[in-house]
């Protein structure tokens, strides 16, 4: 297996719109790594895309539907996420 780069073209951080996944996003993207944040609830989703180096995906960790979407959202955005 390659060794995954210190500096990644993009993360993703899930439970981004409260609390401690709140506090990586806004750590993440002010250090300019670009940062898919998944949410459940849209009202907080739409004040991330708001920020700097921030896009929002809708995710449900526990719905398999939801996972397949945001993994193609992540692939369309041509970013890349380590390990994929």
């Amino acid at each position: 297996m390659p060794a995954q780069s210190a500096d990644p073209k993009a993360v993703l951080v899930t439970g981004s719109t409260s609390g401690i996944g709140k506090r990586t996003v806004e750590l993440l993207s002010s250090e300019g790594i670009y940062v898919y944040a998944g949410g459940r609830r849209q009202a907080d989703l739409d004040m991330l895309d708001a920020m700097d180096n921030v896009e929002s995906v809708r995710l449900d960790v526990t719905k398999p539907e939801d996972i397949a979407a945001a993994v193609a959202q992540i692939e369309k955005g041509g970013k890349g996420l380590p390990g994929r």
